[in-house]
């Protein structure tokens, strides 16, 4: 008790030095206004997710050739690194890609060190012709602070040069912009060798490229000292335009114009954005790591308009489809305006209680002194102000009145027995301190459990939520003892409240009721019981709900193509679609079409209107059954990306083509059962694959090596980048020599290809090579260096648990072959080792709490009473989900956490209560009435302020719609688990107490009798 005296004694300092406690108070609220400005606004915090990725890139080459040459060493040399998870890899046509996905723990950053060294260790045994492997991390900060697409009527294909003027350079040069990506062909000098000119002249590319070279460099050599100054020497021999390039030798009687034609090109297209049906050019821009992002958005914002004035972008129109700054104003003015009305109605609600102006103004003081003076903290502990920050700080809006309100309501009650001035409210503070510490602890150390374990994502962005409710809470404790007794001093009535009188009448029926359940102990005990078993229902069709608002919003179709056609061929049948789904715009309820075509597919993103003109079931199955037929492409619907209702299994072997076949064998199973939709092989399908099969003998007679053969082939097929020239008016331009500038070759050009030059004479491909055709896998997957595919499928009104078993039942029913097995996706897992850590931190927070209230209250049975509040909230919660068929989500369990924190506040300060007024255990019944009854009031009070807080975030639909974080489902839980736990609890608590006592009363005296008895014998027998 100790503290609870230390904090009594702050009370008092505060009545005896009241200007000094005035100018603190003004001076720490002073400093939170000024934090307010500096504090660093953004979307996400800076997390660096637990993952490492290695990015090798190798143009020209096929999936299986890349695998073998890449991706295998290096699986091989990176599995040896500590606090490696998984490691997972992607290869396909000209890339590979391995993720490691680390421990949370890790240091990244030495992470990164150690990949690289591991993979210049097996550098000598990649190719010789790799460029470069790129070893990056990935951090939220990663992530576009702004997404700009351009639109115009005329074709933007040919404009790099043009909007990287007037757009991509005045949007690099803005304060805190990092880079800004436009996603158009860049131009380049194509070097177009002519194979026959080739052929006669007896050279072949090789020989070309390395004249070319050699040619064009740019290097320092040392520095000259004269007299007065120091030169640095550089030799140039940089290309200035075209015309360097075409006049330079290959030998004493060839200039490259005579082989070749150079002229400015385009890059190859990789990808096309799309809105709408019309073609549209992406531009990201990315902030640096320490700069405001809505500052930086505001920049960006300013010099797009700017530039739509410009008479040249007169024909371009801008449109944002992400735009970071822009959330964080709306999520920033949805916290002030739930503040604000939630404040309001607050102060309404009190004065409804109070019946006294002066009295709830000094209440409702501490929600603005306790923001503040938080708001100062948090800057200087370093958190920017968030997405998940501002999540906690509105949780706390709705809290911080609460320890005003039982100090107010006990300092009145002090005053209606008759004491006045510091004695009534030194002793109305004194007689709650125990209740308002124990309340504040145990909501701040629910959080506690968050720095124990290993921890995930989900409780490392959770840590956010924790400090932003914490701070302000441990602040309201500390206005609760100081500001609020010093300003009822000064405004304490000199009598009783005018509702006395409809008080009197609450705490009557209220004493009614508790009478009745503590005369009738079985009846009310068999009656919670069945309430608490009840909650198992709820939670089932809880579970059975989805928890993803934006899945009903937002649609994707992927579209599956046979072999590898070009991306000319793709872009048609994407338009056949597009046209289809833009012509029923109204009956289908699209809002806007978003599409993209690339090298390894396409997509589609559907946005559908706020208020569908029918079910988006039926809306879907519309879709389905009228898209375009192709005879080499497929359409497979999907929920949005990162939904909860999109799962994978995974098949593991050695065969590619064997997974498919297994795939193929296995999709119809799954989706002949009710809880699975939307079945789809998650690979891209074979392409068909020429295979160059090298004349042993004819290299032999030739004194080369198969593999050296193989690489003048790649080289003649792919091309060869070389050095870039720079331009005055182009700028750095890259410089590529080739046959063919596209990689589609024609077929009897393609065998006429000149490789090699020996002995005077020129040798062709089919001079070198045999030539076969089959099919071969576009992308091969791999985890922990064992080939995977993937089984992606949509949830029907299941939860995870039970698609785990339904999938199991499945797959124990099906046979497959010796070396190949199957396993659950990571978002099974990711489910319950969430469900698992949620389960731990609650765990470990009852057992903080029961410590705490334990040691306040120097008792081990005391705190089960109290305890008995969170049954009753997450009963209230559950049904609360149920009743309104929606799922918990991860804002819903954040509630739940939270709620475990407040519910337990009502419990303690009717047990606080209790204890004062018990007497002997003979009058316990009417002692736990009149304790019970006096709390009434302040207990109605702070739930009402809590919940009526609350009320703007639960109907406030901007931040969803604006894409931040859904806010609702958390209010749901808080809202529906308080006022549920709050009019049970108001009767249970009582009833727990009046059992546990009587309990531990009856097997105290048993225990003293047993004793009296033993040393009665005891005393015989001496």
């Amino acid at each position: 008790m100790k503290l609870v005296d230390q904090t009594k004694n702050i009370t008092a300092l505060a009545l005896k030095r009241p200007v000094t406690c005035f100018m603190l108070m003004l001076s720490m609220f002073a400093a939170g206004l000024i934090s307010s400005k500096l504090i660093p606004l953004d979307s996400w915090p800076a997390v660096n997710a637990p993952q490492v990725n290695i990015r090798a890139s190798y143009p020209g080459s096929t999936p299986e050739e890349i695998e073998r040459l890449i991706t295998k060493p290096l699986e091989e040399a990176l599995s040896t690194m500590s606090g490696i998870n998984v490691i997972r890899s992607q290869t396909s046509s000209g890339w590979a890609m391995l993720t490691l996905q680390m421990k949370f723990t890790a240091d990244l950053n030495s992470a990164i060190l150690e990949a690289r060294e591991k993979v210049d260790m097996v550098r000598h045994l990649l190719p010789e012709d790799l460029e470069r492997v790129d070893v990056m991390k990935f951090s939220t900060q990663d992530i576009p602070v702004v997404e700009l697409t351009l639109l115009s009527d005329k074709s933007l294909s040919r404009d790099y040069e043009f909007l990287e003027k007037h757009l991509k350079m005045p949007l690099e040069r803005i304060s805190g912009v990092g880079r800004v990506e436009l996603y158009l062909q860049q131009p380049r000098v194509w070097i177009q060798l002519d194979p026959d000119k080739i052929a006669m002249n007896r050279i072949d590319i090789q020989t070309v490229t390395q004249a070319l070279r050699q040619a064009n460099f740019l290097k320092s050599v040392g520095e000259v000292q004269t007299n007065d100054y120091r030169y640095t020497v550089t030799p140039q021999g940089q290309y200035r335009n075209i015309e360097d390039i075409r006049a330079q030798r290959i030998n004493e009687r060839i200039r490259l114009s005579d082989i070749a034609s150079v002229e400015y090109a385009l890059t190859e297209r990789q990808f096309q954005r799309r809105i709408n049906g019309q073609p549209a050019v992406g531009l990201d821009i990315f902030r640096e790591s320490d700069a405001n992002v809505v500052d930086v958005s505001t920049a960006i914002k300013a010099v797009i308009e700017e530039a739509k004035n410009k008479p040249q972008l007169q024909h371009i129109n801008i449109d944002y489809d992400r735009d970071d700054g822009h959330s964080v104003e709306v999520s920033i003015a949805s916290l002030l305006k739930a503040g604000a009305i939630g404040a309001v109605l607050s102060f309404f609600v009190l004065w409804f209680f109070l019946r006294n102006l002066k009295l709830t103004s000094v209440v409702v003081l501490a929600v603005p002194v306790s923001l503040s003076i938080s708001l100062a903290i948090i800057y200087f502990m370093g958190f920017s102000l968030n997405m998940l920050t501002l999540l906690g700080l509105i949780i706390a809006i709705g809290l911080l009145i609460d320890n005003s309100v039982v100090v107010c309501e006990s300092i009145l009650q002090q005053r209606a027995k008759g004491h006045t001035g510091k004695l009534a409210v030194v002793e109305g503070v004194d007689n709650v301190s125990v209740a308002i510490l124990s309340a504040t602890l145990t909501t701040v150390v629910i959080f506690l459990p968050l720095q124990m374990g290993e921890g995930n994502f989900f409780t490392v962005m959770l840590q956010q939520v924790a400090v932003s409710i914490c701070v302000p809470l441990l602040v309201s404790l500390l206005v609760a003892k100081t500001l609020i007794p010093l300003c009822m001093y000064r405004v304490l009535p000199e009598s009783a409240t005018d509702n006395e009188a409809g008080s009197d009448r609450a705490q009557q029926k209220y004493r009614n009721v508790l009478n009745w359940g503590l005369s009738n102990p079985k009846r009310v005990g068999a009656f919670f019981l069945i309430m608490f078993v009840s909650v198992m229902m709820a939670k089932s069709m809880v579970d059975k709900s989805s928890s993803d608002a934006q899945s009903q919003k937002r649609l994707r179709i992927f579209y599956e193509f046979n072999g590898e056609p070009e991306l000319e061929k793709k872009l048609d049948f994407l338009k056949q679609v597009e046209s289809y789904l833009l012509t029923n715009k109204s009956s289908l309820g699209i809002k806007k079409l978003y599409s993209g075509v690339f090298s390894r597919g396409a997509w589609s993103n559907i946005e559908f209107v706020e208020d569908l003109p029918r079910p988006i079931e039926d809306i879907k199955k519309d879709i389905k059954e009228n898209f375009p037929i192709s005879a080499y492409a497929k359409a497979s619907l999907r929920r949005e990306e990162g939904s909860r209702t999109s799962v994978s299994v995974f098949l593991f072997g050695r065969s590619t083509s064997k997974l498919n076949d297994l795939a193929e064998q296995l999709i119809p199973v799954l989706e002949a059962h009710p809880h699975f939709s939307e079945v789809r092989n998650g690979s891209e399908g074979d392409m068909y694959e020429m295979q160059l099969i090298v004349d042993r003998q004819r290299a032999m007679q030739l004194g080369v090596s198969t593999q050296e053969i193989a690489g003048k082939i790649g080289n003649a097929v792919r091309g060869i980048n070389l050095k870039t020239m720079r331009t005055i008016d182009k700028g750095e331009v890259q410089i590529v020599a080739g046959y063919f500038e596209k990689d589609a070759i024609p077929m009897n050009e393609f065998k006429r290809l000149p490789v090699m030059e020996s002995n005077g004479a020129v040798l062709t491909l089919q001079q070198l090579v045999t030539i076969e055709t089959r099919p071969a896998p576009s992308r091969i997957s791999r985890m922990d260096r064992q080939t995977q595919l993937a089984l992606e499928m949509n949830l029907v009104d299941v939860s995870h648990k039970e698609a785990a078993k339904s999938i199991e039942e499945l797959m124990s029913a099906i046979t497959l072959p010796k070396g190949y097995s199957w396993g659950l996706g990571p978002k099974f897992a990711e489910q319950d080792e969430s469900m698992k850590q949620m389960g731990f931190n609650m765990l470990i927070a009852l057992c903080l709490i029961f410590m705490i209230m334990a040691a306040l209250f120097e008792s081990l049975l005391l705190p089960i009473a109290i305890l008995s509040s969170i049954g009753l909230g997450f009963v209230g919660v559950y049904w609360t989900f149920a009743a309104l068929g929606m799922g918990l989500g991860e804002t819903g369990m954040i509630g739940m956490l939270v709620l475990m924190g407040i519910v337990v506040n009502n419990g303690i300060v009717l047990i606080d209560q209790i204890n004062r007024f018990k007497g002997s255990a003979e009058h316990l019944k009417q002692a736990i009435i009149e304790a019970c009854s006096t709390r009434l009031r302040p207990i109605l009070m702070t739930v009402a302020t809590t919940v009526i807080g609350m009320m703007p975030v639960l109907f406030d639909s901007s931040s969803a719609d604006s894409g931040v974080l859904d806010y609702k489902p958390m209010a749901i839980a808080i809202i529906g688990g308080l006022i549920f736990s709050t009019i049970t609890s108001l009767a249970f608590v009582p009833y727990c107490y009046y059992i546990l006592y009587k309990l531990g009363h009856g097997t105290s005296g048993k225990i003293a009798k047993a004793r009296a008895y033993a040393n009665q014998k005891l005393a015989r027998l001496g």
